[in-house]
């Protein structure tokens, strides 16, 4: 008799510690879902190991990479055959896209290709040139990832999208002459044109990053060693804004829609590209 309530007393004993432990467990599984939750990361798992939220700071840079491209176009050096296009990965399908390069630039080598300062560039389709910019007080934010940017004397063209070519609607993006500074002209025909100037020259060696963004009523342009999710965290003499409403709605731009590098004038710099991110966000949202 004695020896069976001893083993009732251990066995209710045991009983009474896995039933807390078991309640802990549930307890801490409860509290770690609703923190999951909230830090966005359950939702990650649910959907397929996180590879479908990732943004522009988390992003590992390949095509394949871990990002949700809703609202971005995303090309990346991959093609090893000189003078061959790119063929990204985003908010478009079929032809549009293709980045379709001229100056025969060298195939992808260690994840860049070398543009080598002989007319090298990268144009998108018309399509895609009018969804992010014909529109009026348009959203959109362009990411270009380089490095190793040569000296030159000429003004190296980084972006050019042109209604007609004559520069009424244009968005022009220049490394100017032997200075090396970034200079970004936006022009419409409704109101004045707006020249930003970013007087830090780009460095000649080593990776960095070049920016461009509108977000409906403020332009900004600048380039930073870092890959950055604000404006506020590039450094002043490295950025420029003003404020300007766009109005290129109903236009079309079909004649110059170069993306990386430019054809509308002579073009000697030499640089490695890396990749190309364009969004109908702005860079904190692509950042979050």
């Amino acid at each position: 008799m004695f020896t069976r309530t001893v083993h009732l007393r251990r066995e209710r004993g045991s009983m009474r510690k896995y039933t807390n432990i078991a309640f802990f467990t549930i307890l801490g599984l409860v509290l770690w879902t609703t923190q999951a939750f909230a830090w966005g990361v359950l939702p990650s798992v649910i959907m397929g190991g996180g590879s479908t939220n990732g943004n522009l700071l988390t992003w590992d840079g390949t095509k394949n990479g871990n990002w949700n491209t809703g609202a971005v176009y995303v090309g990346v050096a991959e093609n090893t055959s000189a003078g061959g296009n790119e063929t990204g990965y985003g908010i478009f399908s079929g032809s549009d896209l293709v980045l379709t390069q001229s100056g025969n630039i060298a195939g992808m080598s260690g994840g860049v290709r070398a543009f080598d300062g002989t007319n090298d560039y990268l144009s998108a389709t018309t399509a895609f040139a009018d969804y992010f910019l014909a529109k009026d007080a348009p959203v959109f934010c362009i990411v270009h990832k380089v490095d190793t940017w040569s000296t030159y004397e000429n003004d190296q063209g980084i972006i050019d999208f042109d209604v007609d070519g004559g520069g009424t609607n244009r968005l022009y993006v220049v490394a100017t002459g032997t200075t090396g500074y970034m200079r970004a002209l936006w022009s419409d025909a409704a109101t004045a044109d707006v020249a930003l100037n970013v007087f830090e020259a780009f460095p000649a060696t080593g990776t960095f990053y070049i920016y461009l963004e509108s977000d409906g009523s403020t332009l900004k342009a600048g380039w930073d060693t870092e890959i950055r999710g604000s404006w506020n965290d590039i450094p002043s003499t490295r950025k420029a804004t003003a404020t300007k409403i766009l109005t290129w709605a109903g236009l079309s731009f079909g004649v110059v829609r170069d993306i990386m590098g430019s054809g509308s004038s002579t073009q000697d710099a030499a640089f490695n590209w890396w990749w190309t991110v364009v969004s109908t966000q702005t860079l904190e949202q692509m950042s979050q």
